[in-house]
């Protein structure tokens, strides 16, 4: 999501030092929180598995990489739909509070200077 100047154009924020520092040192740390759980989720697929040998378990292998596209497909599938879903409740909220605005006698353009215009209630209707 791109920042907007009031007339709904584009901007670049302009980051000072410091904040570009503070942004760098969030990221690494989100960075290296995602890598470690990689880690864990390695090490537990490889005991699992290592257990599963030891107790004469044997696995195929060889249908996995088919089984994970399909899955992929289907976690992909999931997250879609709950992003329409989360957009659609958006949608709703904005509307909800459009009218109430409006009810309210409240202009919610940026443009607008503070004053309620009534002659946009008569001609919308």
């Amino acid at each position: 999501m791109s920042i907007l100047d009031k007339d709904g154009n584009p901007v670049q924020p302009q980051l000072d030092t410091q904040q570009v520092v503070q942004l760098m040192t969030g990221l690494r740390i989100r960075i290296d929180a995602a890598n470690a759980q990689l880690v864990q989720l390695g090490l537990l697929v490889e005991f699992l598995y290592e257990n599963l040998e030891s107790h004469d378990i044997k696995i195929d292998m060889e249908p996995f990489p088919e089984w994970a596209q399909t899955r992929y497909k289907e976690i992909q599938e999931q997250a879609e739909s709950a992003m329409e879903e989360n957009q659609n409740a958006v949608d709703e909220m904005q509307e909800n509070i459009r009218k109430q605005a409006e009810e309210a006698g409240i202009s919610l353009n940026d443009e607008d200077t503070g004053t309620t215009d009534t002659s946009t209630d008569t001609e919308q209707e």
